[in-house]
């Protein structure tokens, strides 16, 4: 695939275009959402939730351009002054942002320091395929499309094996807490994940064999991915009658 990087560097020839179905979805998805539409992601409308996207995409392709580490800057400092751009303005920021980001993983083959967490190029790009996929049901409230990106287990993997131990943390607070002090989620084909809480923090960790928690919740997978991004899910993707500190669920036989 070839793409071209305005004001960059030319067109550039890509093997595997990182999250391009991903992209293009919630592109497709951003046409039809007005700016100061309320999303799901806390009290952001569209228009902050795409700033936060861009104001990534940059942060992002600036450290996998650099010859030396930095620190990852905060939230509030690399998305403010995509916020105050017009609704047009940003938009196109973030396409120019994202084919920046896109070449930037396409050159890089070294890990790179993100959030204080060494990520991989292949976790990098899977980075950018969970902020696309759970941002678009944040806009959407879930549709077919969410519900099979959302189910894909390399996104839970990543939430345990990367996001958790980022700092300062990224993780928001689950919507409900484990009465027992640590529940496992469970859906069918893929390892449970426990979720434990002391002294009011999380841990996340792929169950163990004979490693039983207290509580055991049955989840289609796109709900507990959601669920561990500290998002609500719809009903429909909380089969069962019993409730476990607010989550319907139903435990595994």
């Amino acid at each position: 695939m070839v793409m071209g990087l305005p004001g960059g560097p030319g067109l550039v020839a890509m093997r595997r275009p990182p999250a391009a179905v991903e992209l293009r979805a919630f592109l497709l998805t951003l046409r039809h959402a007005a700016p100061d539409r309320l999303t799901q992601c806390g009290q952001w409308g569209v228009h902050e939730l795409v700033a936060h996207l861009a104001a990534g995409a940059l942060e992002l392709a600036g450290l996998l351009e650099a010859r030396t580490s930095r620190p990852t800057r905060d939230f509030s400092e690399r998305e403010e002054p995509f916020r105050t751009l017009g609704d047009g303005a940003l938009r196109r920021a973030l396409v120019v942002e994202g084919l920046r980001l896109a070449d930037a993983i396409e050159r890089r083959s070294a890990p790179v320091m993100f959030t204080g967490r060494l990520l991989t190029v292949d976790q990098v790009i899977t980075h950018v395929r969970s902020e696309l996929v759970l941002h678009r049901w944040d806009i959407t409230g879930g549709d077919d499309i969410d519900e099979h990106a959302l189910a894909d287990p390399a996104l839970v993997a990543h939430v345990i094996e990367c996001v958790q131990p980022m700092e300062p943390r990224v993780l928001p607070p689950l919507p409900w807490a484990a009465r027992a002090g640590s529940v496992a989620l469970h859906s069918d084909g893929a390892p449970d994940v426990v979720v434990a809480t002391k002294d009011g923090h999380r841990h996340l960790r792929f169950a163990g064999p004979g490693d039983l928690a207290p509580e055991r919740v049955r989840l289609h997978p796109a709900a507990r991915t959601l669920i561990l991004w500290g998002r609500q899910p719809p009903e429909t993707l909380l089969p069962g009658p019993t409730e476990i500190d607010g989550v319907p669920g139903r435990p595994s036989e």
